[in-house]
Order: structure tokens, then sequence, then C-alpha cells
């Protein structure tokens, strides 16, 4: 092998083990009357490609401002998120997020909801449309293009949230407790085809970074999980999880981790 496919194979390499999202150091404190209320404090983590990283803790801990930081959608007082070692200051097209509530507009149509972040001068409105409607098609959702969301189901509706995050074809996938709306059957299902989007080769996502609460639902899909306190947020804990796919939740491996997990919860 020459040295020059030596290079290139080693420059792969380290691009594969750079992370596409690192966090670093980040505060964030809210405005209150005369003072602050702080909400995060010295914050690290990191996201490589292939990787599903679980951010988990207690609720008022800070989990989903931390996401909101990593989406652009909001500034730390302190520290950084970065895309590929750039910092994050503002929404950008590699990152996208699916929110918890859904976030529909009620008077457009499911297709219409999808194509409305993509809606610009810039881009020809077939191609957008057609992108749109594939992203529809993936998350199972052929034929309810022209509904609106008050004729869906809460899991369609959510289908409809993930389809829109998607068809922006992001290479960062933000998920902030998304199944956390939904009954248990249908989260279920929804989880089940989450992850066969993920390990699809055709999509552009190369990782996922999820908030939750829900400690079964996070060593069923996640790599990584960083655990943080109670307010203000700080890191607790990071736990590997080196499970096999599809994984079972009735076997002893699956309930040591849980079990690991709520260690660092107590």
């Amino acid at each position: 092998m020459s040295a020059s496919s030596n290079l290139t194979l080693e420059h792969s390499y380290h691009e594969a083990q750079r992370p596409i999202i690192s966090v670093e150091q980040v505060d964030l404190n809210y405005k209150k009357d005369k003072g602050f209320t702080p909400i995060l404090n010295a914050v690290s983590l990191t996201a490589s490609v292939d990787q599903f990283v679980a951010i988990t803790g207690p609720s008022g801990c800070g989990k989903s401002s931390l996401l909101r930081i990593i989406a652009g959608l909001m500034k730390p007082t302190c520290g950084a998120a970065k895309y590929r070692d750039s910092p994050i200051i503002d929404t950008r097209r590699e990152i996208s997020m699916v929110f918890q509530n859904f976030v529909l507009l009620p008077w457009r149509t499911a297709l219409e909801n999808v194509m409305f972040p993509m809606r610009s001068g810039h881009q020809d409105i077939n191609k957008v449309k057609e992108k749109c409607l594939e992203a529809l098609c993936e998350v199972g959702l052929k034929g309810f293009e022209n509904v609106y969301p008050g004729e869906l189901s809460g899991g369609m509706k959510q289908r409809v949230g993930i389809a829109r995050a998607l068809a922006v074809e992001p290479e960062v996938l933000l998920m902030d407790e998304p199944f956390n709306s939904l009954d248990n059957l249908t989260a279920d299902h929804l989880r089940k085809d989450i992850y066969s989007l993920l390990i699809n080769p055709n999509t552009s996502i190369k990782t996922v970074i999820m908030v939750s609460h829900n400690v079964e639902e996070i060593v069923e899909l996640s790599d990584h999980v960083v655990v943080l306190s109670p307010r203000p947020g700080r890191v607790v804990g990071k736990v590997e999880i080196d499970l096999p796919r599809p994984r079972n939740k009735k076997a002893d491996a699956f309930s040591n981790y849980e079990d690991k997990i709520y260690s660092y919860l107590s």
C-alpha cells in the first residue's frame, strides 16, 4: 500500500473518531428578578459517528435546555457547543430536532408542516415537495400527506415531526423526550421504527442525541448515556452500553445497565 493510501486511511479513521458534536464546559443561568438561577454547571459531552447518545437526569436539571443549546436555539452563559469543532451560535442545516410536543401548525397539512422549514426562495419547490413526500413515506405516513394534524393520532403527529426533521437531511438528529406524550404501545412501535431509520445507510444521519427520563428506553436505544444531577445540572455519570441489537429487555445484562443508570439517579 502506498504512503498516500496510508495517509488517506489514517485521515478517514481520524475523521470517524472526531466528535460531530462536542459540548465543552457549558454553564447556563436564567435571569430571575435581580439575580440568576443556575440551570447547567460545567457540562461536557461528545457524540461521534454512528453513536446514539442519551441524556437523562431528574426533572428540571436542564436536559432540554442543553439540547436546545446544541440545536443553536439557546446560547450558553459560559462554554460552548460545537459542530465538528465549529461553535454553534445559531441553528444550522446539519442539526435537526424532534420536539416532545410535536410543534405542528394545525392549519397546515402533514406535507405542508414537513415542508415549512424548507420553504425558501433558494430552493426548487418541486424538489422540496418530493423530498418531503419521501420523508413522510419513510416514517410510514404515505397517503396522509393532505391530512391536518387535528385528524392525526399522537403517534402520527410525532411521525410528522420526525419526517420534518429528516427532510432537511441532517447529520445530527436531536430528540427531546420524543415518545413521552404517547401511550406505551405506540411509543414502543415508534422506537422500533426510529431505530430502523437510524441504521439505514441511505439516511444522512450520523449521530443521534436524545433527552429522556425513561431508563428502559435509554438502554434499548443508546450506546452512551450521560446522567445529570439535580439543578444545576452537572455530569454525575457516564455509561457505555455494549449490547447486541435488537436488545432483549428481559436479559440480565439489560437489567444490569438499567440498575447502573438508576444508581446515578438515586
